[in-house]
């Protein structure tokens, strides 16, 4: 996936790519020198060209033909090079025929991956192979891995080959006259794969035309096409302001391209509990994964989703964990996040096996690196306030609610007890996504320091998932074991848990006492009455535990 995009090339490969360099300008610059003596030794007096400038024609031009022919990859003075690099030339020269584009790309597609693949094999130059990668994977259509392989190299060539500009030249006017022959610079797929080489040889200014032309063509992925060369841009933002400029530029003109399109402003939507309309674009025939545009009216949210999106992409990136915030910022009055989110199923009971080690692993990262979040990002949650105003003004009734404030303050003092981590606070199985690689966690809007097990509760009384008490001690213990140094015995972690179940059941209750979230009447009432009794069977399993400390939680139920 690209979240390996920051895969590194050994220094190995880069020196043995320069040895193979110097080897080939000392062949061309030798080759020059003795083209030149030679001519002067033939050279006759009444010669058009007087001496010394023969001699330097001549070693110009004997310089220049062989640095060319030994530019390319494949050693075309071998035996085993030769009919290769003609074979290569041969299928250029087959797009230069007449007929139907796409019927040539078709037909041509299997001797072309021949050719590469063996192409590939042949080459010595260490990143002339990862080159002829990219070149496959374009070729079969996987610009995803094409990417991978490409970005990689952009950095490599320009440490190895930085004097290589003149050629290239000479190489983009040919395949300019070659393209311009074939009528390819109207084909999309033709520039995006251009695209990419480029990005592999190291030369992103020309990347760059060969992108922004596909993304200005009249194609049924023109919009996906935008979000790939905005993603591209975004990643590339780093290395100076000019690019970071145009990345924003970038993803602006693409959000006025979603907002040309009716159908598409029609699709964004609310969805689940999230306060912001969200609207998909599939990278389909382009990427395997998904552009999420979220809009909202200007506030905090967004920005606070954004900020702590970019530092947890900065810690789990590159295991797929977080989505890859790729823009913020206000456009017509409405305020826009744009984030990456890598492909996966959605979450199911079955999954739970797996992922209760992995949330573990997860909240410690998350506790070891908590200094990395800004104290004003993430505030500690005040329990008892919290449940006060979005349990108590909306469920128990006036003459009860004295009695439920005593119970709930008691509840917090309990779990204030309970050591503070960042935690994601809105741990439903709506915001897990399932990949080939893991898990994906979504929107951190409400991340806040609190308990872990408050995360543990929001999964495991989720009504989605409908467990029995069995099933989730099961879930806890793999939790549980996930925590290689916790001192804890499995009987505390579950009285905590416990406390943490009752505090959620609680504020969800509340939530659905004021908000339907699209739900029907009917709905709303069953989820009301699962949470209710979710509460209940959390506070019977504490007495359980401990009856005596319980005692003063009773009221809490009393409605």
């Amino acid at each position: 996936m690209l979240m390996d995009l920051e895969e590194k090339i050994s220094e190995e490969e880069i020196q043995e790519s320069r040895r193979i360099g110097r080897q080939k300008t000392l062949a061309s610059v030798s080759s020059g020198i003795v083209a030149g003596f030679v001519s002067a030794l033939f050279h006759r007096e009444d010669h058009l060209f007087p001496q010394p400038y023969f001699s330097l024609l001549w070693g110009s031009l004997t310089y220049g033909l062989l640095a060319t022919l030994l530019a390319q990859p494949i050693n075309m003075f071998s035996r085993r090079g030769f009919f290769p690099a003609l074979r290569g030339m041969l299928l250029g020269l087959r797009f230069l025929k007449r007929g139907n584009l796409e019927q040539k790309i078709a037909r041509n597609k299997q001797a072309n991956i021949r050719f590469l693949e063996e192409a590939r094999a042949l080459a010595r130059d260490p990143l002339a192979k990862r080159t002829f990668q990219v070149s496959l994977d374009i070729t079969n259509g996987d610009y995803e891995s094409a990417l991978q392989c490409a970005v990689p190299l952009l950095e490599a060539y320009r440490k190895v080959h930085p004097w290589t500009s003149f050629w290239h030249a000479i190489r983009d006017r040919s395949v300019s006259i070659t393209a311009a022959f074939a009528d390819l610079n109207s084909y999309l797929p033709f520039l995006l794969g251009k695209g990419l080489e480029m990005l592999a040889l190291g030369r992103p200014l020309a990347a760059e035309k060969h992108f922004s032309r596909a993304c200005g063509l009249d194609h049924p992925l023109h919009i996906p096409m935008n979000c790939f060369y905005g993603y591209i841009l975004d990643f590339r933002s780093k290395e100076n302001k000019r690019i970071y400029e145009k990345s924003k530029q970038q993803w602006k003109k693409t959000l006025d391209l979603v907002l040309r399109d009716p159908s598409l402003v029609q699709q964004f939507r609310r969805l689940g509990e999230s306060r912001h309309e969200v609207l998909e674009i599939s990278g389909e025939g382009i990427l395997k994964d998904t552009f999420i545009f979220k809009r909202y009216t200007p506030s905090h949210h967004l920005t606070k989703e954004y900020t702590l999106d970019q530092i947890l992409y900065t810690l789990f990136g590159d295991q797929e964990s977080v989505a890859q915030p790729l823009a913020s910022f206000i456009h017509e009055d409405q305020q826009y996040l744009i984030l990456r989110r890598v492909a996966g199923r959605p979450f199911a009971k079955m999954n739970l096996k797996q992922f209760m080690p992995f949330l573990s692993g997860f909240h410690a990262s998350l506790e070891h690196h908590q200094h990395q979040f800004p104290r004003e990002l993430l505030e500690p949650l005040d329990y008892a306030h919290f449940l006060e105003q979005k349990y108590v003004r909306r469920v128990p009734a006036e003459r009860h609610r004295q009695k439920v404030i005593t119970a709930l303050h008691h509840l917090a003092q309990e779990l204030d007890k309970q050591s503070r981590i960042p935690i994601h606070s809105d741990l439903h199985p709506h915001n897990i996504l399932v990949g080939d690689r893991g898990f994906t966690i979504l929107d951190p809007e409400h991340m806040c320091l609190a308990t872990r097990y408050l995360d543990l509760a929001s999964l495991l009384e989720h009504n989605h998932l409908v467990l029995t008490d069995n099933e989730r001690e099961q879930a806890l213990q793999a939790y549980h074991h996930g925590e290689t140094d916790s001192p804890k015995s499995f009987e505390e972690i579950y009285g905590q848990y416990l406390r943490s179940a009752l505090f959620r059941s609680l504020h969800v209750r509340g939530i659905l006492g004021s908000h339907s979230y699209g739900f029907t009447e009917q709905e709303q009432q069953q989820l009301q009455q699962y949470y209710a009794e979710r509460a209940c069977a959390s506070l019977q399993l504490l007495k359980s535990l401990d009856r005596q400390s319980v005692q003063p939680l009773n009221d809490l139920l009393l409605v």
